[in-house]
């Protein structure tokens, strides 16, 4: 989006295997240019992401086709997604579970901490989300934790 790169600008794409692009975002009524996509969840042919001002979920079908939901969600960096249940990870270990309807994801548990299976807290750590599953790495060691919502 910064500096109008035609590469970056839209802040989500979609790629075939050859490199083409195949879609790009662009924002609806009501929204605002994608300044930054923090966390991107694909779940077998359906993309999430939560962008960075207002944290919407963002859905994105197969055939471009473009869902929208409003949360109450701040400081998101993971979701994972299983039906109409979907988790999202706040900070280093907060997680807020919530239900998703037709315009916005409603609040169903939480906060709780996500911590390690010892129950020590987690230390500063990189996120990947891909369906029902965080996957966890700690930045400082070769620790690598899965939290899957399918299971909890």
């Amino acid at each position: 989006m910064y500096g109008n790169d035609p590469l970056s600008h839209p802040g989500l794409r979609r790629w075939s295997s050859a490199g083409e692009p195949l879609w790009s975002f662009s924002p609806g009524p009501g929204l605002m240019d994608m300044s930054d996509c923090v966390t991107l969840n694909v779940d077998g042919t359906t993309a999430w992401a939560c962008p960075y001002m207002h944290y919407p979920l963002i859905e994105v079908r197969p055939d471009g086709t473009v869902r929208v939901r409003t949360t109450r969600m701040s400081g998101v960096r993971g979701i994972a997604l299983d039906g109409e249940r979907v988790a999202f990870l706040h900070g280093v270990s907060t997680l807020t579970y919530g239900r998703l309807t037709e315009a916005t994801v409603e609040p169903e548990q939480g906060p709780a901490q996500l911590v390690r299976p010892d129950g020590s807290a987690l230390a500063n750590n990189g996120t990947v989300c891909r369906g029902t599953r965080i996957h966890v790495r700690e930045r400082k060691g070769t620790d690598w934790w899965v939290l899957d919502i399918a299971r909890s």
